[in-house]
């Protein structure tokens, strides 16, 4: 006769939904999870991460154009694209969280159903690559509205010539 050694997983005895020490022992799981959340989701498109930053510009300027120019619904002042395109971004996130979380559970059942870690990251790396993506669509659209509104702002000067005539 071997001994061989069992382990006896016994679920704990009070409702626990999200234990953060254990989702830190996990931590590298998440980041292994988001990130072939996020590789196999643009990898698989034509367009790319160029689409993470299409995705919520298109209904902004479609809103734009209807809200603004024939609506004309007031946007206190700020340009009426960027206004709409704030509102999109944080739509398109919390949609999209909400839509991929219930979907991971879904797509990645055989990985819950036989590996033991804490099955609150599976959700959690789907949420992650969303804010990604969107941090990604921000940074992009971010780096164009400077511009423009350094364009504006300060005509055709450099970053150099701006920060000259700020001094004094």
């Amino acid at each position: 006769m071997t001994n061989n050694p069992q382990t006896i997983i016994r679920p704990s005895p009070k409702i626990s939904f999200l234990n953060a020490r254990e989702i830190w022992r996990y931590r590298e799981l998440l980041y292994m999870l988001a990130a072939r959340e996020i590789q196999l989701r643009y990898k698989q498109t034509a367009f790319g991460v160029v689409w993470a930053v299409l995705q919520p510009l298109i209904p902004a300027i479609i809103f734009a154009v209807i809200f603004g120019a024939f609506a004309k619904l007031p946007s206190n002042g700020s340009p009426y694209i960027l206004f709409v395109f704030t509102g999109t971004m944080v739509w398109n996130l919390f949609s999209q969280a909400i839509t991929r979380a219930g979907n991971s559970l879904v797509g990645n059942s055989a990985l819950i159903s036989k590996v033991y870690f804490p099955r609150i990251l599976v959700p959690l790396s789907s949420v992650g690559a969303a804010k990604t993506a969107r941090f990604l669509a921000q940074t992009h659209i971010g780096s164009g509205n400077y511009l423009a509104i350094k364009e504006r702002l300060f005509g055709h000067l450099s970053v150099s010539e701006i920060a000259q005539r700020i001094r004094h």
